[in-house]
């Protein structure tokens, strides 16, 4: 069961880097990038609950460091990314200065 679901990460993590690395790529500015990041996500989950379920199953991050490891791995592909993008926008002076605050204490 715990190969299964490593491998279940793994593809959602390849999944993740095809669907935002073009996004990241595009002209659009950094919040409207950010939009599009988090709604190919929710549109991706939504039709594929089954990694959800599968993230969330009662104690599997906690027993399991296989398990845990291949799902901080996503976290840190996409947490520079949206923080690069957070940034960005804050410097740009565009519709995130309500950020600024927020990206100061996390980082």
């Amino acid at each position: 069961k715990e190969d299964i679901i490593i491998l279940m990460i793994k593809y959602l993590h390849q999944n993740i880097q095809a669907r935002i690395e073009p996004i990241i790529a595009g002209d659009d500015d950094a919040l409207t990038k950010i939009k599009m990041i988090f709604k190919s996500q929710f549109h991706f989950l939504n039709q594929n609950r089954h990694f959800v379920i599968a993230m969330m199953s009662e104690g599997l991050l906690d027993d399991s460091s296989g398990i845990k490891d291949e799902a901080m791995k996503i976290f840190l592909y996409k947490m520079p990314l949206v923080f690069d993008l957070l940034t960005s926008g804050v410097e740009k002076n565009s519709s995130i200065p309500s950020f600024r605050p927020m990206l100061c204490s996390i980082f």
